[in-house]
């Protein structure tokens, strides 16, 4: 009998339990349908004789119970696939990333005015998705200690800003052609004032310093250019935000 079971439980998918109770079902299904003929015929004194139509519906009958408990481990697994698929990684990546676009798509329906970036207020900036109080707030410090933006890729200078968020307040916003930074006087102030500017650290503002003691006041922010220490990357970042 084990091949029986065996074969049950591969074929099939039955477990243990589920094949004992289907190789029991099976006489039971059997004696029920040919009783009647067993009773029948021990009256008569005849041998039990099963005709074509008994035979034909216990056959129905356990076709019928194996298509049910084969349609019921097909259900069974497919639920599993979907369940599995639902709970993977990619899959809950790929849902986050549709419910993002499509609000994004229903906020980018609203029809907004660009604003100037230099004289935002936090209310302007939060009509941008994706920044809230805590970065808008972030956004126009920073904006202070700079003195202004000059060029929108200075937002990517801004912590916590992710890259969609800057493209979509790139988009949102401009740089008035006229602006003009806040500027710090490289001939009057001091080192240690100097570097409270995000761009000016203490190597810069010490270099500028040690200038003005050897040579006097720059008469040009090109001068920038002979510090020691000091490349040009440096005084290109810095140049719009100084003077003399």
């Amino acid at each position: 009998m084990s091949w029986l079971y065996r074969w049950l439980r591969i074929y099939f998918g039955f477990s243990k339990t589920e094949s004992n109770g289907f190789v029991v079902l099976i006489p039971v299904i059997f004696l029920t349908i040919i009783s009647p003929y067993i009773y029948r015929n021990h009256l008569s004194g005849n041998n039990i004789m099963l005709d074509v139509t008994t035979m034909d519906s216990l056959t129905a009958v356990l076709d019928a119970s194996l298509k049910m408990k084969q349609k019921e481990n097909s259900y069974n697994y497919d639920n599993q696939k979907r369940y599995q698929a639902k709970s993977s990684t990619g899959y809950k990546d790929f849902k986050k990333k549709k419910v993002e676009e499509k609000v994004v798509k229903k906020y980018n329906k609203k029809k907004f005015e660009p604003f100037d970036i230099n004289t935002a207020d936090t209310i302007a900036l939060k009509k941008v998705y994706g920044i809230g109080s805590v970065l808008s707030q972030r956004i126009i410090k920073y904006r202070d200690l700079l003195g202004g933006f000059t060029t929108k890729n200075q937002f990517n200078e801004v912590y916590g800003l992710e890259k969609e968020v800057i493209q979509r307040l790139d988009s949102m916003t401009f740089i008035d052609e006229v602006f003009t930074p806040k500027q710090l006087s490289i001939n009057e102030l001091k080192s240690y004032q100097l570097d409270d500017h995000p761009y000016l650290d203490k190597k810069i503002a010490r270099a500028i310093d040690a200038y003005r003691r050897q040579h006097g006041k720059f008469d040009s922010i090109e001068s920038l250019y002979s510090l020691h220490l000091v490349d040009s990357a440096d005084v290109n970042k810095i140049a719009p935000y100084l003077k003399l």
